[in-house]
């Protein structure tokens, strides 16, 4: 896949942005191998060559895979420490065309639709261009094969097969897996012996340089990269030095330069250029340029060896950059703890007693169509609803609902929990099955310690707190001093080591009922009138906060501004506003006694929701990657 300079997530980012920044990286490249082929012009024409093949091959092959290489190699090599600025800057620089939110809407799936029309245009018009260029190779590869079967065998005492074709075709080589050279009829007549010995060792050249199969490998990059320019100019550049490398050899076989020069010239009267640049011929490239170097017998310079120290330093630097930037990228991944503890910490992971982990843990994923319920609530209460696990979990779910654990984030508060960049759907679709066993008796935030290094060590998960300002509701006392009558003191109420019956099985609650039977758990019940009914039992307004979201749309945190402390019992009764509710033709929900969520919320509770801002930690995710094996 294409992928942006020194980033490794490149399946993060748009289809957009992932091409822009691939061209841009191969555009630097081949404007750096220019720089240096004109630096080496006065030297051997197999080095620029080789330089511009480089840059040729560039556009095969994303930086990514080379960051992916060093992000495997991390647990091998100890890389150095980097800091979280100076990673993102050197981000930052190798991604010059960075995801906006045009680019983001095509990434998520959210495209408007002026961007949802450009996408499959953009991709018909890019096969389209593809298929053309792909079919004029095939067209004329096929005329040359045609050619080769109708030719006849020629013996010249050759190490390869030797052919004579009655076209007007060159003399060329043909072939990549088994090349077979191809000499036109009449070529023995229109030459001299000297002047057939230089043409054959020209073509000889080409084969021991292996120049059909590097062309090859160019004409794909034309295929692929037909819209570039610079594609299409890197090809001329090719065929120029190939030709030029191979004039050098023969000069420097002892070739007289007036023989080769006229041997050339003679066949360019007589017969028609290759139609392929991966058929090697001997007129190719500027003819009048390759005259006037072979008469001034320029077989360039030998590279000096501070010359090959600085194309093999530059060579090392250029391959070896990326892997280190995987290595530092994976490091800062894996040491992620310590940025979230140089960050605004929540005051609940302190006091649960910083960095834990489990002593045991497995994780594997889930079968589909299996699911078994974890053996406690994760959700963002303070305590476990039931029995104490004495350290054991067990659950089965995607891995943005472990964060969500790990983090004491609500699920519907999603403002408290940013993604710098769209993560994968699989983060929320696929389930993974997670046993795990701590020692000892831990807290349920003790537990949620354990799973952030669970989930940073085996699913690489880097993320870190920032200060930030968000829309949130603010949850006030109507009145100050006094709450609601379904609000009130855990210690007025039935304490939680009181045993009570379980009551029957869809039997509605009665006034008077403790609801809900077990402590330290919210729960939702429909009653028969179709009201919904929340309760708790020994909850701080904390939890109570967190709860009121995820049971009606509102789309925001809840920020606790009541001033109450300790814990309290409560149940909410509401009805709840038809989805359809407006709609033309809906239906009319029929009239009750029963209030709405906000009425409830102060009639109940005797407490009000006031929008508005304020600023929280909020944790943002900038790295995830599938689980490691167990």
């Amino acid at each position: 896949m294409i992928a942006p300079l020194f980033w490794s997530e490149a399946s993060n980012l748009p289809w957009a942005g992932i091409l822009a920044n691939h061209l841009w990286q191969s555009t630097v490249i081949a404007v750096m191998v220019w720089l240096l082929a004109l630096t080496l012009r006065k030297n051997c024409a197999h080095t620029r060559y080789r330089l511009w093949m480089a840059a040729s091959v560039k556009f095969l092959v994303p930086f990514s895979l080379f960051i992916q290489a060093g992000e495997w190699l991390r647990p091998i090599v100890a890389a150095p420490a980097q800091t979280p600025a100076a990673a993102s800057a050197m981000e930052q620089i190798a991604r010059p065309f960075p995801q906006g939110d045009a680019f983001a809407a095509v990434g998520t799936g959210a495209i408007s639709a002026p961007y949802g029309v450009a996408f499959p245009l953009l991709a018909a018009l890019w096969a389209c261009g593809s298929l053309i260029v792909a079919f004029s190779w095939w067209r004329k590869w096929r005329r040359l094969r045609l050619v080769v079967r109708a030719a006849k065998p020629l013996a010249l005492g050759l190490n390869l097969p030797v052919y004579s074709s009655s076209t007007l075709l060159e003399p060329g080589v043909f072939g990549i897996v088994r090349p077979v050279l191809m000499l036109p009829e009449g070529i023995l007549g229109c030459l001299t012996s000297e002047q057939l010995d230089a043409v054959l060792r020209h073509e000889m050249c080409h084969i021991r340089r292996r120049d059909n199969l590097t062309f090859a490998i160019h004409m794909v990059v034309e295929t692929l990269f037909w819209f570039h320019p610079l594609v299409w100019w890197i090809g001329a550049r090719l065929v120029e030095e190939r030709e030029q490398a191979c004039d050098e050899a023969v000069l420097r076989s002892g070739s007289k330069a007036a023989v080769y020069a006229e041997g050339i010239l003679n066949v360019c009267k007589s017969y028609v250029e290759s139609p392929l640049g991966c058929v090697s011929g001997v007129s190719g490239a500027d003819l009048k340029k390759r005259i006037a170097r072979i008469m001034a017998k320029h077989m360039g310079q030998h590279l000096s060896v501070r010359r090959k120290l600085i194309l093999t330093i530059a060579g090392i630097v250029g391959l070896a950059l990326p892997v280190a930037i995987g290595l530092l990228h994976a490091t800062q991944g894996h040491a992620q703890s310590a940025s979230v503890a140089q960050s605004p910490m929540p005051e609940w992971q302190k006091k649960a007693g910083g960095k834990m982990s489990f002593e045991v843990a497995s994780i594997h994923q889930s079968k589909p169509g299996t699911f078994t319920p974890p053996n406690f609530a994760l959700d963002d209460l303070d305590a476990f609803d039931g029995e104490n696990p004495h350290g054991r979990f067990y659950a089965d779910f995607p891995l943005e609902v472990y964060i969500e654990f790990a983090y004491k984030l609500h699920p519907t508060a999603k403002e408290t929990h940013t993604l710098l960049t769209p993560l994968d759907k699989w983060i929320s679709s696929d389930s993974y099955v997670i046993q795990a066993k701590a020692e000892g008796s831990p807290t349920k935030d003790q537990m949620r310690l354990m799973m952030q290094s669970l989930i940073t060590d085996r699913f690489g998960l880097s993320a870190h707190y920032e200060n930030q300002e968000v829309s949130v509701l603010f949850l006030e006392l109507d009145k100050p001093g006094t709450t609601g009558p379904n609000l009130q003191p855990h210690a007025k109420g039935t304490p939680c080591d009181v045993k009570l019956p379980l009551p029957e099985p869809g039997a509605p609650v009665k006034p008077g009922d403790v609801f809900p039977i077990i402590c330290n758990a919210v729960m939702l019940e429909s009653q028969p009138n179709h009201a919904m009914l929340l309760g708790s039992r020994n909850v701080t307004i904390n939890s109570i906060a967190g709860a009121l979201p995820s049971v009606e749309r509102l789309g925001r945190p809840i920020v606790d501004k009541t001033g109450l402390t300790g814990t309290f019992d409560f149940t909410l009764e509401w009805m709840p506003e038809p989805d359809n509710a407006g709609a033309p033709g809906a239906a009319v929900a029929p009239e009750s006694q029963t209030p709405s969520f906000m009425e409830a919320v102060n009639e109940e509770l005797g407490l009000k929701l006031k929008p508005g801002k304020a600023t929280l930690p909020v944790l943002v995710v900038d790295h995830v990657q599938r689980p490691s094996e167990n």
